[in-house]
């Protein structure tokens, strides 16, 4: 989610831990003020892409894939988590082709198999692989959360608590109680999609 970080202050506001879309757009990180990500770490400019969605393109993904690879010199395997609108914009890609008065349809049709794929799960280009993934938790309706998962992890916050519970007859029994937050090795790895409308 795009929440930050805040210290518990009570039963009425209790802590939280900060989302992904936080870790790599700074100007979501106004809460938790101790902890901006130094700039160094962060995600450059053509990484985060806050421009109307109606103007998302292929060639704003592989602008932002460019925009990571010189930032942090690798192209990854990543993965987006994305809404339903960002997915089916990403399908987009293998039906149209942008021409100077319009677009033009495209379709590459098996005619032996009275199929027609209209999808694209993982997109390779020059500058690195994304798979897609729907994610009914992603904040935004046109929203994308790329991630590089080899430079996040979760990691406790509190560690594993056991509460023993009565014993009813069928043995011992009890509630195993921890609290997990997102550990972001590199938030200048991830790429995110946030776009203005």
């Amino acid at each position: 989610g795009q929440q930050d970080s805040k210290a518990d202050e009570g039963e009425q506001s209790p802590a939280r831990t900060r989302g992904m879309a936080c870790w790599t757009n700074a100007a979501l990180q106004t809460v938790d003020t101790s902890y901006v990500v130094p700039a160094a770490f962060r995600p450059a400019s053509g990484q985060v892409y806050t421009a109307a969605f109606a103007d998302y393109s292929e060639i704003s993904l592989r602008d932002q894939l460019k925009a990571r690879w010189d930032t942090v010199k690798s192209q990854g395997n990543l993965v987006a988590f994305c809404s339903s609108a960002y997915k089916a914009k990403v399908s987009d890609f293998s039906k149209y082709d942008a021409v100077p008065a319009s677009r033009t349809a495209i379709r590459n049709y098996d005619g032996k198999s009275n199929e027609i794929v209209s999808s694209v799960d993982i997109y390779k280009g020059d500058f690195g692989q994304v798979t897609f993934m729907l994610d009914a938790f992603v904040t935004g309706t046109n929203n994308a959360e790329i991630v590089d998962m080899n430079k996040v992890e979760l990691r406790p916050v509190l560690a594993p608590q056991f509460t023993e519970l009565e014993d009813k007859g069928g043995g011992r029994r009890g509630i195993n109680e921890t609290i997990y937050g997102l550990q972001n090795w590199l938030p200048a790895a991830h790429i995110t999609v946030q776009p203005a409308s």
